[in-house]
């Protein structure tokens, strides 16, 4: 019974929703898979614990990588010792990542623990924290210069690409497909993305946000397929004839 109280709890924390279609699922940002607490708590303890953990490991990005960490979290809601990370990854753009997360972890402080001190020792606690790529801003900025210069398609199949840019707002590199389709339709539409794309203007964006787009991925929907979302996202693709006249944008 216990177990499943706590799986009620923390259901709205282990969705990882990956920013791929920043177009369409922005407002649903990624949060960290947050495991039941490792110590004794009441149902009602477990339940403030999921809510102030939620709260305060939001907006955690922009990173690039998932990061797996443990800590140890001291009978005072302290974290104790030095973090422990899983399958870390020898970079410089992953150990910023880390950064990030425990810099956040740290604003969590003190974690909610048995008020009455009847639980003395100390309990290891992991998190995981999926990859985010923008910040609350960049999504609705990036939108906005498609919307200059693509029109979404009525039917056909979405195309999803990675996109690299410039400090003065242009292309690295051409777009780069990661679909892996060969059929005529996805050839096609993949084709009239990178033609339309060519044409954009120059990116216009905040200096300080260039980390964010130096690498990644934008999904380019039709509007038969955003219309099949619409009940979830109540939007429409960006380009699109509805798009165009209401002037909507995430």
């Amino acid at each position: 019974m216990r177990a499943y109280v706590v799986m009620l709890l923390l259901a709205s924390t282990s969705s990882a929703l990956a920013q791929t279609m920043p177009a369409n699922k922005q407002r649903f940002a990624p949060v960290p898979f947050i495991a039941p607490p490792r110590a004794e708590l009441s149902a009602w303890q477990l339940a403030e614990w999921s809510a102030h953990v939620k709260k305060c490991v939001r907006g955690y990005g922009p990173t690039r990588n998932l990061v797996d960490i443990s800590i140890e979290i001291g009978p005072d809601g302290m974290i104790t010792g030095a973090p422990k990370i899983a399958s870390p990854i020898d970079s410089d753009e992953f150990r910023e990542d880390v950064k990030k997360v425990v810099k956040r972890l740290h604003q969590c402080e003190p974690f909610i623990v048995d008020p009455y001190g009847r639980v003395k020792r100390s309990f290891i606690q992991p998190f995981t924290f999926p990859p985010i790529e923008f910040d609350g801003e960049m999504p609705a900025t990036i939108g906005a210069h498609f919307k200059k210069c693509w029109r979404a398609p009525l039917t056909g199949p979405d195309v999803k690409v990675e996109l690299k840019y410039n400090p003065d707002g242009s292309f690295a590199e051409p777009p780069h497909p990661l679909d892996q389709d060969s059929s005529p339709a996805y050839s096609s539409a993949l084709a009239e993305v990178i033609d339309q794309l060519s044409k954009c203007p120059r990116l216009e964006f905040s200096q300080d946000k260039y980390s964010q787009l130096q690498r990644f991925t934008w999904t380019f929907r039709t509007i038969e397929s955003a219309a099949a979302d619409k009940s979830k996202t109540d939007v429409m693709p960006i380009g699109s004839d509805k798009d165009r006249q209401s002037g909507d944008h995430q």
